[in-house]
Parts: C-alpha cells; sequence; structure tokens
C-alpha cells in the first residue's frame, strides 16, 4: 500500500520549520527582554527578533484561507524586517562589538532599508498579486527585478558589513556568523529560486541565537560570586573601587558598561552584580549621582550650560531635567538658593 507524506518538503522548509524557529525566537526575546543586563544591546535584538518572527511567520499566513489577506501580509512583513529588523540587528552588532559609530552610520541601514522598501512596493515580486491588481500602477521596476535589488541589498546592507565586522573584533563571532548565514541563504535563494533554502536556512540562525544564549546563561553561572549576597571579599572591594575611581575621574567622557568594564578588567556580569550587591544603585545610576553632585559644586561658580558640560552632559536642557530630578530644583534656583544662604 502506497503511503503519502502529510506535508511535503516544500511546506516543511517553508513553513512549518520558520514557525518552530519563530516559537524558540520568541522565548530568546523574553530572555534579552528580562534576563540579561544589557538593556541598549538587547533594545536592538529585541526589535530585530520580533520583526525577524513577523516575516518567518509568512509562508505559514499564506497557508491559511484567507487570500486577500496573504498580499498584504507579505508587503507588511517585508517592509517591517528590511527597513527596521535588519538595520536594528547591525545597529546590536555593532554595540555588541563596543564599536563607536556615528550618526550618519548608525542611520545609514535604516535608510537603505527604507529604499529597497519603497522598491518592494512599488513592484512586489509575489505570487499572490499581478501587476494589474497593485492599487497603484507599477511604472518602475518589472517585479521580477525586485529579487535582484534584494540580493544586491543584503550583499551591501548585510554581508559586507558583518564581514567587515570580523576583521575588526570577534566579541560578537557568533552573532555575526548567524547573520552572514542568513544573507547567504537569502541571496543564493533567490539566485538559484530555492524558497527552502531562504526560509528554511534563514529558520536554521535559531541555533546560533540558542548558542549564544547558552553561553551568555554559563557565563554568568560560573561567575565568582557563588557565595551569600551579605558576603563581600577585599578583592570584590577592590572592583567597587576600581569602578567608583575610574567614574569620578572620567564624569566628563561618553561613560557606558562596556568602557568601564572594559578599562577596569572585570566581565559586564561580575561588575553589575558586585556593584548592585555592595552599594544598592546600577552603575548607570551611580554615574548619574557623581554627575549630580560634582554639578553641585561647579554651580557655586559658573552657570549651567558649562557646568553641564564640564560634568559629562552634552544637552544642557537634559541635564537641568535630571537635576531638577535628582534636588528637586533647576540648576538655575539651585544657583539662587546658594546665592541666598553665602549672603545670610
Amino acid at each position: 500500500m502506497e503511503t503519502r507524506a502529510l506535508i511535503s518538503w516544500e511546506v516543511f522548509t517553508q513553513a512549518v520549520l520558520p514557525l518552530a524557529a519563530s516559537v524558540i525566537y520568541l522565548l530568546l526575546m523574553a530572555y534579552f527582554c528580562f534576563v540579561t543586563q544589557k538593556p541598549m544591546i538587547n533594545r536592538f535584538f529585541v526589535v530585530f527578533i520580533g520583526c525577524f518572527v513577523i516575516f518567518l511567520l509568512g509562508p505559514m499566513v499564506n497557508l491559511l484561507p484567507f487570500d486577500a489577506a496573504h498580499r498584504y501580509y507579505d508587503l507588511f512583513r517585508n517592509i517591517v524586517f528590511f527597513s527596521i529588523g535588519i538595520p536594528s540587528l547591525l545597529l546590536g552588532l555593532a554595540q555588541s562589538a563596543e564599536l563607536s559609530l556615528s550618526n550618519v552610520t548608525k542611520f545609514s541601514p535604516f535608510l537603505l532599508g527604507a529604499t529597497w522598501c519603497s522598491i518592494f512596493v512599488l513592484a512586489p515580486p509575489l505570487d499572490s498579486i499581478t501587476p494589474n491588481e497593485l492599487p497603484w500602477q507599477n511604472v518602475l521596476f518589472n517585479p521580477q527585478q525586485v529579487y535582484w535589488f534584494q540580493v544586491a541589498w543584503v550583499c551591501v546592507v548585510v554581508l559586507i558589513p558583518c564581514l567587515y565586522l570580523l576583521t575588526k573584533t570577534r566579541k560578537s563571532l557568533l552573532l555575526c556568523l548567524a547573520t552572514i548565514w542568513l544573507s547567504l541563504c537569502m541571496a543564493l535563494g533567490i539566485i538559484f529560486n530555492q524558497w527552502s533554502w531562504y526560509y528554511g536556512g534563514a529558520s536554521l540562525t535559531v541555533f546560533f541565537w540558542v548558542y549564544f544564549v547558552f553561553s551568555d546563561l554559563t557565563t554568568a553561572r560560573n561567575s565568582p560570586i557563588t557565595k551569600s549576597p551579605f558576603q563581600t571579599t577585599d578583592t570584590e572591594h577592590i572592583v567597587v573601587s576600581k569602578i567608583k575611581h575610574y567614574i569620578q575621574d572620567n564624569l566628563t567622557a561618553d561613560l557606558t558598561l562596556d568602557l568601564i568594564c572594559q578599562q577596569i578588567g572585570v566581565s559586564r556580569t561580575r561588575a553589575v552584580q558586585l556593584f548592585k550587591q555592595q552599594t544598592k544603585l546600577t552603575i548607570n545610576q551611580y554615574i548619574t549621582n557623581t554627575r549630580i553632585d560634582r554639578a553641585k559644586h561647579l554651580l557655586v561658580s559658573q552657570n549651567a550650560t558649562q557646568t553641564a558640560y564640564d560634568v559629562g552632559f552634552n544637552n544642557p536642557a537634559y541635564f537641568s531635567t535630571v537635576f531638577k530630578k535628582q534636588t528637586g530644583c533647576s540648576p538655575k534656583v539651585f544657583q539662587q538658593k546658594l546665592k541666598a544662604t553665602i549672603q545670610t
């Protein structure tokens, strides 16, 4: 008796496998949101994962009996993934590698993503829609040519920057490899018209991310802090003291947790745990408190704008907001109180 597979290979690789990967990615998103202590980097990764899940669910949505929704979901998921998701991933990788980027460089992936999405919207190469069905006239591109634009975009915006990143640092090696694998699967899938490579290969990136999270958890678990949180050693006091002194000596610098840990020679996890354990403050809270305390002394002899720059704030207005939140009054009012006190 002849047996037939319940689902075809195409459906498995293009719909079922991406669906399974999406579920795992959602769990990873929860990890980046609630477990790790890298807020800025995690913010970019969370945005990428959310957009990637929306993108991967496309083939499964196309299997549902809602023909009218297919074309519009395809447009939506591609716009979200390529204009927001991929640029966010690149910024997350750069932050993870501790690279300093200009504002133009940070904005460029979003601009290029929006450019490609504009092309995609004008001439979407979708099987479920024909040019005659578009609510606008296609006057710019043959829809099939959009695939080649996508190959070029993936290579220029994703593949080349990741290869460059690998030549500069190994700090984000695993996620760089995942991104390179993603770009290769997408490019080769389009070139050879193999959508199983495109979606199935993209789904396999989840294994890179799972291993990355596993390594992060292992590092945290193997942290030297295994005793009671009420006990400290001289070495731990020295680490916290070094962090404090570095902050006090470099208030005008652009202080970040990664920079401080690099200069002190301690891991992020250990620095965060030790500092919080001994001071009941986060490192960022201590930076703010120290800057405001320094500002109180400087305001005796100089104006608020100069004081803001002298204690490490690049925006005087933001300095005033933080100062008022910390002290209950603005820098100007604080100065007036100082003068009144001196006169009396």
